[in-house]
């Protein structure tokens, strides 16, 4: 018996796939689901908040693929957090800028349709969240936020004179 030596073609076929030569996925073959309720449409977004410590203080994110509901329920606990607690250290100026960059970020989220189960889910997954009421109704979040900036304002001019 003779042995036969693979040729370059079948010798190709048996080779394992190199890193980072994924076959494209078909259009429409793959939808992201929200990582709280398992829902469709999401996104991939990030939802920072700013918690003030005098003279540090803490950042805290959320980096995941959501729905709207889900997102938006993100997006007002970050923002939140952020208006009460982000004015209490001596960098609270940067606040807004942070209240900004996630405004942007929730856009993302504001654009996506409804969240809808899929087709084909076998098992009941958990309703998603409830995105609450609009950060303009709260007036506490208003009054600390018009109360801190003054305070602060304050505190600074204090120390540095």
């Amino acid at each position: 018996m003779s042995s036969v030596e693979p040729t370059n073609a079948t010798a190709a076929k048996k080779a394992p796939a190199r890193i980072g030569t994924a076959k494209a996925r078909p259009a429409g073959s793959y939808v992201e689901r929200c990582e709280y309720c398992r829902r469709a449409p999401a996104r991939r977004v990030v939802f920072q908040s700013m918690v003030g410590l005098l003279i540090a203080y803490r950042l805290s994110s959320v980096k995941a693929v959501l729905c709207r509901d889900c997102g938006l329920h993100e997006y007002h606990r970050k923002q939140r957090a952020s208006l009460k607690l982000g004015w209490w250290h001596v960098g609270g100026f940067t606040v807004p800028i942070m209240l900004l960059i996630n405004r942007i970020r929730a856009r993302r989220i504001t654009r996506l349709g409804p969240a809808q189960p899929l087709v084909n889910a076998t098992r009941k997954h958990p309703d998603p969240l409830d995105p609450g009421p609009a950060l303009v109704s709260l007036p506490l979040i208003l009054c600390l936020t018009f109360i801190g900036i003054p305070f602060l304002l304050f505190v600074v001019l204090l120390f540095t004179t």
